[in-house]
């Protein structure tokens, strides 16, 4: 989910989220600074980065970091990136892309202070430190953050991460010379060896159109698949849109003509049903009637990932009811006692 507004919501959301820790993109308060670790085999310019990659028959490890004042980004080089088991170990696979946004803006020149805004904004960067494994091209097949247990456990977390890269390459492989259906089930199953659908939509589109286009008929559900998944990604950022702007009659409208037109799709009914319980804390105050949608919501899936998180959600919701409730108790006192 997207976070939207610094409500009980967005605090419910936050609290609840299952991202790696990261801290958002920070502006130019002052802050203790410190230069970044020396490391002799990572690399600025990411146009190099990636012929050399090319070059050496490796995939790429990027590192969008803020060295100088990002905690878990700090963290993340000295515990791990600044071991030298690590760069051993990493090198044989990959070559090592530090994106850096600093408050010290003598450690990167201007030409890569330019070149790393066009990558933070072309990946959808929001957060500190984020990890792309991508392929020589700078295509991303798997992202991650900060992970505790230093150089040796992550590398097994890399290696974790790269079996979905495995996976779409022998899929890919058998797609090469399918046709028709039998091409779009190979490329399917190329596109779900990832497990991220956020990550699949945004660097992957072209395959999924083509999964579309050759299922036209939606006999083999495929195509039903993906325009499911494309609609619930463009519902999100319908919902967010509205909300931002206020305007909480049309975000339950909206909500409420998804749910009559994706009937019978579990992921998107889900999500606009809880999306309906939101407006009703952000414009009336109805934590009672939120509550009710989300466990209407939670009921639909409740062994997605959504529906997991929802749980944690309505824990959140209910507190904050309960603290509404005995600030609106302690007022009535004391205007009674005042009497």
């Amino acid at each position: 989910m997207n976070f939207f507004r610094p409500t009980v919501l967005f605090v419910a959301f936050a609290s609840a989220s299952i991202l790696s820790a990261q801290e958002p993109v920070k502006g130019a308060e002052k802050v203790e600074t410190q230069a970044p670790a020396a490391h002799a085999e990572w690399m600025q310019n990411f146009a190099d980065a990636k012929a050399k990659a090319a070059k050496e028959g490796k995939n790429l490890l990027v590192d969008f970091t803020g060295s100088d004042w990002c905690v878990w980004c700090k963290r993340l080089d000295k515990e791990v990136f600044e071991e030298a088991d690590f760069q051993k170990e990493i090198v044989k696979g990959y070559v090592l892309v530090k994106l850096d946004f600093p408050q010290d803006q003598s450690l990167v020149t201007e030409e890569i202070k330019a070149q790393n805004a066009q990558l933070q904004e072309q990946y959808k960067v929001q957060g500190f430190p984020t990890i792309f494994l991508m392929d020589a091209a700078g295509k991303p097949f798997a992202q991650t953050g900060y992970q505790q247990g230093g150089g040796a456990k992550y590398l097994e977390h890399i290696a974790e991460l790269s079996k979905g890269k495995a996976g779409y390459d022998e899929h890919m492989a058998k797609a090469k010379d399918a046709k028709g259906v039998e091409r779009a089930k190979h490329l399917t199953a190329a596109l779900e060896s990832f497990k991220n659908d956020d990550m699949i939509f945004a660097h992957y589109r072209a395959e999924v159109d083509e999964v579309i286009s050759l299922d036209a008929d939606g006999k083999a559900g495929l195509k039903s698949k993906f325009e499911g998944k494309l609609a619930k990604m463009d519902l999100e950022a319908k919902f967010n849109e509205l909300a931002q702007g206020g305007d909480w009659d049309a975000a339950d409208k909206a909500m409420e003509e998804a749910i009559a037109k994706w009937k019978g799709n579990a992921a998107i009914e889900q999500m606009a049903t809880f999306y309906r319980g939101i407006v009703l804390i952000e414009s009336k105050q109805d934590f009672a009637g939120a509550l009710k949608l989300v466990d209407a919501a939670i009921a639909m899936a409740p062994e997605s990932d959504m529906g997991k998180q929802l749980v944690q959600i309505k824990k959140r919701i209910e507190a904050a009811k309960k603290q509404m409730e005995e600030q609106a108790g302690g007022e009535e006192g004391g205007k009674d006692g005042g009497k």
